[in-house]
């Protein structure tokens, strides 16, 4: 009996030394990684559960997260999700609204997950207006065939509420209200442009009311049923709002202007990288160059880098065709339309210009 109590200590002794040495091992690991000797292997984090995300399948979210929230573009197909530092914790289920500025500090600053490596300053010097202007120098009187077209692939795409200080992870701002979403934006355009004399067309259809899945193939029937129907339609701008998710914080992009905080804006360019037929891409893209440019002149601090992306977004069509999100769901609808009509005076500038 004594001689099995003796098994039982010693057994009881290795254990303990074995745990200790396990201990030992895990602080030694830890502290050699804080001290950069070696690199724990990471977990790429969850992505947040809301409707929005839950229907699309891995490949379409971005493979490299982003570390910086300057670093935001928007989702090949939907809203982008990206993932920073760990911010204020929200109330349970809720995103924070945090504002950062996303400004771009220079045209050279851009997001381009294509194989292509665009040169910005030839693109820049070999761009120059159009021997025959498309742009209109009459009255709306005189000639009032359209000049360009605004559409919402995802026109139920909504803004925050006033005041809002956070939202339900599972009910980021959507609408079927005309007079709430982002085509209220598209509203904006349409009388900025209409104020400069250019006969503009906006295109209130919901293309994502009835099919998310089925939006870009709505909005494209949409675009080639209004060429036909106006060949004068030469500039499409497909208007969205983008979705910034930064772990448990919402990102609102906003600067001031004149004393009002404003939405900031980005171009997104499509390509023909992911198999489109779109060879005149990088004329789309010398076209966001320039109003990049001028936009940065006219309203420092609106523009966001522009996003080059694989998919065309149905580019391919028209003379000139850029997505444009304004804002994010963390903007107020006021601030996304203060910027709508920012950035529609300066497409309007670079119209008249005859680009």
């Amino acid at each position: 009996m004594n001689r099995y109590k003796l098994f039982e200590k010693i057994y009881s002794a290795f254990a303990i030394a074995v745990c200790a040495l396990l201990i030992f091992a895990a602080l030694l690991v830890s502290a050699a990684a804080k001290l950069g000797i070696v690199e724990l292997p990471t977990r790429s984090p969850a992505i947040p559960g809301n409707a929005e995300t839950e229907s699309f399948e891995s490949e379409s979210l971005p493979l490299d997260l982003i570390s910086d929230p300057s670093d935001a573009f928007a989702l090949e197909f939907y809203d982008m999700l990206f993932y920073t530092e760990e911010g204020e914790i929200p109330p349970a289920g809720e995103y924070t609204i945090v504002e950062r500025n996303l400004a771009a500090k220079s045209i050279y600053e851009y997001y381009n997950e294509t194989p292509y490596n665009p040169d910005i300053d030839a693109l820049l010097r070999g761009y120059s207006p159009a021997d025959e202007p498309v742009a209109v120098y009459k009255p709306l009187s005189v000639n009032p065939d359209p000049l360009v077209l605004i559409i919402h692939t995802h026109g139920t795409e909504g803004y925050a509420r006033p005041g809002a200080t956070s939202y339900s992870s599972h009910n980021l701002p959507r609408t079927d209200d005309k007079s709430q979403s982002v085509v209220a934006v598209g509203r904006a355009m349409r009388d900025e442009f209409l104020k400069h004399g250019i006969p503009a067309i906006h295109c209130e259809t919901m293309h994502d009311l009835e099919s998310y899945n089925d939006s870009y193939k709505n909005s494209l029937a949409t675009v080639l049923a209004y060429l036909k129907k106006y060949p004068s339609i030469k500039y499409i701008f497909d208007v969205h709002r983008d979705a910034l998710i930064s772990g448990n914080n919402l990102i609102k992009c906003v600067y001031e202007q004149n004393g009002a905080p404003t939405a900031q804006v980005m171009f997104v360019v499509g390509t023909d990288a992911g198999g489109a037929d779109h060879p005149s891409w990088q004329e789309n893209l010398a076209f966001a160059l320039l109003a990049q440019s001028l936009a940065a002149k006219r309203f420092p601090g609106m523009m966001r880098p522009i996003s080059i992306r694989r998919a065309s977004f149905n580019a391919q069509y028209g003379y000139r065709n850029l997505l444009i999100e304004v804002g994010s769901c963390a903007n107020t609808l006021a601030e996304a339309k203060a910027a709508g009509v920012q950035i529609a005076s300066v497409l309007a500038e670079l119209i008249l210009s005859g680009y």
